[in-house]
């Protein structure tokens, strides 16, 4: 997620495209292919705000992106909404706001110019 602020709308469509393939076989079925539909709209987030604030963008794309899937596990598996929430949440912050920004930032330090458009 730390490449859409660099990439722009290529990176916005490749990650949506390998989420969907990625979920083809999920064992939660197909209910799993409809994560497209979330990511993107996070991923979209992501690239719209990266000239305002990349974490902001990060931490919104986390936000959507547990809501999902805590809405999944409940309707699937009956896990507990709220609960569930919060422990993706956590999960989704670590991997996305944490090591996405640091992702971010290391690419940036390799001269990489930010997709202006």
């Amino acid at each position: 997620m730390g490449l859409v602020p660099i990439f722009g709308m290529p990176a916005v469509y490749g990650l949506t495209l390998g989420i969907f393939l990625g979920n083809i076989m999920s064992p939660l079925g197909p209910i799993d292919l409809f994560s497209v539909i979330p990511s993107f709209i996070g991923l979209f987030i992501i690239y719209k705000l990266r000239n305002r604030s990349v974490i902001f963008g990060l931490l919104i794309y986390s936000l959507i992106i547990s809501l999902w899937i805590a809405l999944m596990l409940n309707l699937v598996l009956n896990f507990p909404y709220l609960i569930t929430f919060v422990y993706v949440f956590i999960g989704v912050i670590i991997a996305t706001v944490m090591l996405g920004y640091i992702l971010y930032k290391a690419i940036l330090k390799l001269n990489f110019s930010i997709d202006k458009r």
